[in-house]
C-alpha cells in the first residue's frame, strides 16, 4: 500500500462556545463553507446519500400519516418521496456548481 498524505485540510469549529463568534451561526451554514472552500481547492467527491434518504423516508412518512384513508397503491405513497429525491439532488448539484454541467 502507497503512503497516504494529508496536502490540504477544511474544516469548521466542532463545537460552539455560549459567547464565541460562532455561536448564532446555523451548523448546515458551517459546513457549506467548508463544502465550498474544499471544492475551491479541488476536492471533487462527496457523500450526500444521507440527505438524499432523509428526503425519501421523511416524506414517505408524512405521506403514510397525511392519506385520508388507508391505500395499498404503493405508487401513491412513493410519488412524492420520489419527487423529494429529485429536489435535494438538483439542490445538491446546484450547490457544487454541477447543474447543467452533465
Amino acid at each position: 500500500m502507497r503512503e497516504a498524505v494529508i496536502v490540504s485540510g477544511v474544516r469548521t469549529a466542532g463545537g460552539k462556545a455560549p459567547r464565541g463568534t460562532l455561536r448564532d451561526t446555523r451548523p448546515e451554514f458551517l459546513g457549506a463553507l467548508t463544502m465550498q472552500e474544499a471544492i475551491k481547492r479541488g476536492v471533487c467527491c462527496f457523500n450526500v446519500d444521507t440527505s438524499i434518504r432523509l428526503a425519501f423516508i421523511n416524506n414517505l412518512i408524512n405521506s403514510v400519516k397525511n392519506q385520508g384513508n388507508v391505500s395499498f397503491d404503493i405508487r401513491k405513497l412513493l410519488g412524492g418521496a420520489r419527487e423529494a429525491v429529485k429536489e435535494t439532488v438538483k439542490r445538491k448539484l446546484k450547490f457544487f456548481g454541477s447543474d447543467g454541467k452533465a
